[in-house]
């Protein structure tokens, strides 16, 4: 699923069980760590990934404290990339199903041990 917007997007979430959002850090209307913050708030499960394209370090540091992202790419990223991070966030979503509503997992060393292991394979 794709959106053009934030609120787009917000609206693809709101009808559909969604397991990772992928947005770029530039964005019309709001930033990308906006949004993924709105995200963190109406849907704290849903794992968050941010695309930037340069470096605003103090930016995505303070979203990757925050908790706001898991995940930080850059562009021009890595098709193959993308498919072993969604395929991660996917994995984390289903151990989080097994392990019940409850289940808590430190989602960002979760994510970045599996990329970990797909990246050597």
């Amino acid at each position: 699923m794709t959106a053009r917007s934030a609120v787009e997007g917000l609206e693809i979430l709101s009808k559909n069980d969604v397991h990772i959002v992928i947005t770029d850090l530039r964005m019309p209307e709001v930033t990308g760590v906006e949004f993924l913050s709105e995200i963190l708030e109406r849907y704290p499960n849903v794992l968050r990934v941010l695309l930037t394209g340069f470096m605003e370090l103090t930016v995505i540091a303070e979203a990757l404290s925050k908790g706001q992202v898991h995940y930080r790419m850059e562009k021009p990223w890595d098709e193959e990339q993308i498919r072993v991070i969604i395929n991660a966030a996917y994995e984390i979503a289903q151990l989080r199903k097994a392990g019940g509503k409850e289940q808590d997992l430190d989602v960002a060393s979760e994510l970045d041990f599996i990329l970990r292991q797909n990246l050597l394979s």
